[in-house]
């Protein structure tokens, strides 16, 4: 039974009869010329009947017949199956939105910084224990020099909008931040599994002040084997060197 739209009219039709304008209504995505083809298909394979009542102006119906309703077992499961199915193929469908990109030293142009910036403000203000405006205005300088020397730059796109990054230097991840709009979409895990294959990576340094990073990152394979109580710049914030 080829037609997108012949299972849909045959589902609402169980419901009871209907006018075409009333199925017209219920198919938006279907322009009345589709859904009046489909109907007389259904029509003349016997699945539903025309009911034409004698006024004036004619009124007509369609019913579901017999031959019809044997039908609705196998599209009560498909609807059953879809609605099981639909999480995964709208997993599937998101991740497909996002993109990751190498840029080098070359392309990191002033305004690919800025909003990558704009990405770490975002996150460090969203942490459990967010920065005050005086600490990201001061340290602003010490991460825009790092999106600068850092040797691999990783950029995670929705579309044309950067939403996160990733700096590995040394088989070390320097960085990784996303926007938090971005969070638990698998994004994380996708740059971090990237820097596994293709970078090699086996070591990071994480903020002991934001217990969902090392949590995350131990989910990743990496465990503490160090602590130091300032981060490379000589910032005052506890630092939790991590080796896979």
């Amino acid at each position: 039974m080829g037609g997108k739209w012949k299972s849909c009219i045959l589902y609402r039709l169980e419901e009871g009869n209907r006018r075409p304008s009333e199925l017209h209504r219920l198919f938006k995505d279907a322009s009345p010329r589709v859904i009046n083809q489909q109907l007389k298909e259904l029509e003349a394979h016997g699945m539903i009947r025309k009911i034409i009542y004698p006024k004036a102006p004619p009124c007509v119906e369609y019913a579901i017949t017999e031959d019809g309703r044997s039908l609705l077992p196998i599209i009560h499961s498909l609807k059953e199956w879809g609605e099981g199915f639909r999480p995964k193929m709208e997993a599937i469908l998101e991740k497909e939105r996002f993109s990751i990109e190498t840029v080098g030293k070359d392309r990191r142009s002033p305004m690919l910084r800025g909003r990558l910036l704009n990405i770490w403000k975002e996150s460090v203000r969203a942490g459990r224990h967010p920065l005050t405006e005086t600490e990201v205005d001061r340290l602003t300088v010490q991460a825009e020099n790092s999106l600068l020397r850092v040797k691999t730059l990783l950029v995670v796109w929705d579309d044309r909008l950067p939403v996160g990054f990733m700096g590995v230097q040394e088989r070390k991840i320097e960085m990784l931040f996303l926007h938090p709009d971005y969070l638990r979409k698998g994004l994380g895990r996708e740059l971090v599994q990237r820097a596994f294959d293709e970078l090699d990576v086996e070591s990071v340094d994480v903020d002991e002040q934001n217990p969902d990073a090392v949590e995350f990152y131990a989910q990743m394979g990496f465990k503490v084997f160090k602590r130091n109580e300032y981060d490379s710049w000589g910032n005052p914030f506890p630092i939790l060197e991590m080796k896979r």
